[in-house]
């Protein structure tokens, strides 16, 4: 009776690139750099447009004709001046990861 031969293995397939690694030349920090980057620059986005909100807002309450809807507004106006101070607090990390990754980068 034969014996059976162990099975022969294969490599994994590789895991397909994402596109900041496409764009970074694939490794790992070269990638979480290119992220965060991107993420950075989303987040301005929208930090530029909350902040442009918040200034239509003043503007509006500054203006109000209501007590009642002065009141709501003024609501609105701490609800987004909350968000966006959480909002440039997360700004701040990411721009700590890219500091991080660039100095991984330059050893």
């Amino acid at each position: 009776m034969l014996r059976s031969q162990a099975p022969v293995l294969q490599p994994a397939p590789a895991r397909p690139r994402t596109p900041a690694q496409a764009l970074s030349g694939g490794s790992r920090p070269e990638a979480n750099l290119a992220k965060n980057r991107e993420k950075l620059a989303e987040l301005l986005e929208k930090e530029a447009r909350m902040a442009e909100r918040a200034s239509e807002l003043e503007d509006q309450i500054a203006s109000a004709w209501n007590d009642d809807w002065r009141e709501r507004a003024e609501g609105w106006l701490e609800e987004l001046e909350e968000k966006l101070r959480s909002l440039r607090e997360f700004i701040e990390r990411v721009e700590g990861w890219i500091e991080e990754d660039e100095e991984k980068l330059s050893r």
